[in-house]
């Protein structure tokens, strides 16, 4: 069993908290008694487990999902830490021999991976500060991959680790939230991303005045050490990440799909990494 997040969340129903759970695979049956006798609520059932139970299982959004691992031998859960933590101890409780572990490179997790090794049908990714390294088949990317390269991948199918293969990764993102998985190209779905830099609003000038505390400057030399960061020299106003936005959800934009749109204004460097501050206020006037 794979999961995220940790905690004692076992016992009794009323000593857990209750949280609603989608179900999927062949233990659904077994793992949907188990978890209403527990006092959860099982959410999206199946067709199958709704005709099976004589309970409530509301069409709502989940806070964590329980599936069927791909070799059959176990069950993944994923979702919101607090919900992985209850309903792991939980099904250790009620398992036998049950081994949990946490997954570095759990089932939709999305990385921004580097390439470090091609091989005959694919690329070996390195997924950074996970420690896990996933596998692209090239099948799974548009374009050439070498060496070096960094690209945004997203765990397609997770590995346990008592074996030799690597999670297999994908390049094409699928936004895996509430009640529908949205997939890049399926049925007209477009799937698209927004990567704003700084952004002039309140929250902004809270993070500019963090940085100016931190390294002893100004609150106006803490914002131009900002704005000299970016090529473009000024800090993005909000309705120019709403014009990106808007031209995306429109016609104009009818054949943009599975990207991710930095409007940034060309910055390469976080701004809050501190040694680059401190390079940079070397150099105010």
């Amino acid at each position: 069993m794979s999961g995220d997040g940790n905690g004692d969340a076992g016992g009794d129903a009323a000593d857990a908290a209750s949280h609603r759970v989608r179900v999927r695979g062949i233990y659904a049956t077994a793992l949907t008694r188990s978890l209403l006798d527990a006092g959860h609520d099982v959410v999206q059932a199946s067709p199958p487990i709704r005709r099976r139970f004589d309970a409530d299982l509301p069409a709502a959004d989940h806070d964590a999902s329980v599936e069927t691992t791909d070799d059959r031998q176990g069950v993944g859960v994923a979702g919101d830490p607090d919900a992985v933590a209850t309903l792991r101890e939980h099904l250790l409780d009620v398992g036998h021999d049950a081994l949990a572990w946490d997954d570095p490179a759990p089932l939709g997790a999305v990385f921004d991976g580097v390439v470090s090794e091609t091989l005959g049908g694919g690329a070996v990714i390195d997924l950074g500060e996970s420690g896990a390294e996933g596998y692209l088949p090239f099948d799974n990317t548009d374009g050439y991959v070498g060496e070096d390269d960094i690209l945004r991948v997203q765990v397609l199918s997770p590995a346990a680790p008592w074996e030799d293969d690597r999670p297999v990764l994908d390049t094409r993102i699928r936004a895996m939230a509430g009640l529908a998985t949205l997939v890049p190209g399926r049925e007209g779905v477009r799937v698209n991303a927004v990567n704003p830099g700084p952004v002039a609003t309140g929250r902004w000038d809270y993070l500019v005045e963090i940085m100016a505390e931190e390294q002893g400057l100004t609150f106006d030399q803490a914002m131009e050490v900002a704005e000299n960061s970016i090529p473009l020299g000024r800090i993005c106003e909000p309705q120019e990440v709403a014009n990106v936005v808007t031209f995306l959800a429109s016609e104009q934009a009818s054949f943009v799909n599975g990207g991710v749109i930095d409007v940034d204004g060309g910055q390469e460097k976080a701004l809050l990494e501190f040694d680059t501050i401190r390079a940079a206020s070397e150099n105010l006037d």
